[in-house]
């Protein structure tokens, strides 16, 4: 009896505590950042080969990870689905598959987040999307493949160990889910907001060099924000 009632109290004080901890967020913004494999300091990380999409395509076929249709992480992706995805079709109806090589580009979800509990700003990344680049989409546009919630890609980086390419850190290798945290990968925000809410910089400007200064607009005001947090009047 004694036990259930301990165990009982310390459910609700974590409810509790969880509460608390959710009413002290005082900012909370949704960054969505562009990732290209092929950049020098990214192919050290990922390899020329892609490291990260080969890691995760083979844990979705062999069902140890979920994929999902889009960011919403709401619809699961059949292997149906995803074999569609990775055919090329040709005007003639033949096909063939894309290469691990063609899916250079990714997007990392993140949540920036100012906690006032520990008064410290947090990065805490929310998913990973694979991508088909314009360049080689038959379509002619950039296509998502497949996206990851990020806390089952920590489960497979861990539990395959998967390492950076080349050594980057300290003169060693380091597990792919540190590199995610600590940011040591090149990229560039390309939105800003929930996919509901707003849409890319590329899609709101026609002109690339606008949609880039966009863009880099939007962080300076994300610096501003995060400047008055930390310093109130």
């Amino acid at each position: 009896m004694i036990r259930l009632l301990a165990t009982q109290l310390l459910l609700l004080i974590s409810i509790v505590a969880y509460s608390q901890r959710e009413d002290r967020v005082l900012y909370q913004q949704r960054l969505v950042r562009s990732i290209d494999l092929r950049i020098t300091e990214n192919e050290n990380l990922f390899g020329k080969e892609n490291k990260i999409a080969e890691v995760l395509l083979n844990a979705l076929r062999e069902g140890e990870i979920t994929a999902y249709t889009s960011y919403s992480l709401n619809d699961t992706l059949s292997s149906e689905e995803l074999d569609y995805r990775l055919k090329h079709f040709y005007s003639d109806g033949s096909f063939e598959y894309y290469s691990l090589k063609d899916l250079y580009q990714m997007e990392l979800g993140e949540d920036l987040v100012f906690d006032t509990y520990r008064s410290e700003l947090q990065f805490k990344p929310v998913y990973i999307t694979l991508l088909i680049p314009e360049l080689v989409s038959d379509k002619g546009l950039i296509e998502p493949l497949a996206t990851f919630r990020w806390e089952d890609c920590i489960k497979i980086f861990r539990k395959y160990n998967v390492l950076t390419y080349k050594p980057v850190y300290n003169g060693r290798k380091i597990n792919l889910t540190e590199v995610f945290v600590m940011h040591a990968y090149k990229s560039h925000i390309c939105k800003i907001g929930k996919e509901d809410e707003v849409s890319y910089f590329d899609q709101r400007y026609a002109n690339q060099i606008d949609a880039f200064l966009a863009g880099k607009e939007e962080e300076k005001k994300i610096i501003e924000i995060v400047y008055k947090l930390y310093n109130p009047r």
